[in-house]
């Protein structure tokens, strides 16, 4: 249920993701702070993919589809036309300020999963 039971049901709600919002939304004083939206791609960059894939769960793009056995389509996760302004794998590492390991967790927890994807 997460926080106060006033937050839930996203991927990260009960750790530091779910922390935030429910403070800045339900514990600081209203009119007392300043949020901003950071550009995903380089703050807290996970190397996502912006558009829809064929596979049933959102994918790293395949460098080689065919044998991947899906690729991606040309419809934007967020529901925009053109989601090309966030298409964090054409991002240099050295242009984010911080990197979000999410596919693998920690490193040496990593699978073998899906070679060739970037």
């Amino acid at each position: 249920d997460g926080w106060a039971g006033k937050h839930g049901g996203f991927y990260g709600d009960v750790t530091f993701q779910g922390i935030l919002p429910y403070y800045y939304e339900d514990v600081a004083p209203e009119g007392l702070h300043n949020e901003a939206e950071l550009d995903r791609c380089i703050f807290n960059q996970m190397g996502d993919n912006p558009r829809k894939s064929t596979y049933k769960f959102p994918r790293a793009t395949p460098l080689d589809a065919k044998k991947m056995g899906f690729s991606d389509t040309k419809l934007c996760r967020d529901g925009r036309k053109d989601c090309s302004d966030t298409d964090c794998q054409r991002i240099h590492p050295k242009d984010s300020v911080t990197t979000h390991f999410t596919f693998c967790k920690k490193p040496w927890d990593c699978s073998e999963g899906n070679q060739g994807t970037v």
